[in-house]
């Protein structure tokens, strides 16, 4: 079954709040202490967001992390992709290794419509309508 890995879970809720604190910027502490998340973690999720323009990150004692973009604009799709890779459904490719049955696999010929629907579902969910 499809899973939100912790990682996209967590980008969810971060751009959530940042959603909601439209006249300032959050820092990763204060993210972190609200939302109960693990702060080394979220670091590195909210610097990945920030290098894909997603959010803005600003030095300083004032500063912290904003939105960049519109999250009605940004796709479950994207995000999820953005943080852990193609969506499938097969594990076909592992560590960079491709599975020995691959070539003839049935099982991932007879998914293919089924990862194609669900892709096409998740361009439709926007982060801001979660």
């Amino acid at each position: 079954m499809l899973r939100l890995s912790k990682k996209a879970e967590y980008c969810i809720l971060a751009l959530r709040h940042l959603n909601q604190q439209t006249d300032r910027s959050a820092t990763v502490k204060d993210l972190a202490a609200a939302l109960q998340l693990s702060r080394p973690l979220l670091a590195k999720l909210l610097q990945k967001l920030a290098r894909k323009r997603i959010v803005v990150s600003t030095q300083g004692a004032s500063g912290g992390f904003a939105l960049h973009k519109d999250l009605r604009r940004l796709s479950l799709m994207e995000l999820v992709e953005m943080i852990d890779g193609p969506v499938t459904l097969t594990a076909c490719r592992r560590g960079g290794r491709v599975c020995s049955r691959a070539p003839g696999c049935r099982l991932k010929k007879s998914l293919a419509p089924l990862k194609t629907h669900m892709r096409q579902l998740l361009k439709t969910v926007k982060v801001a309508d979660l």
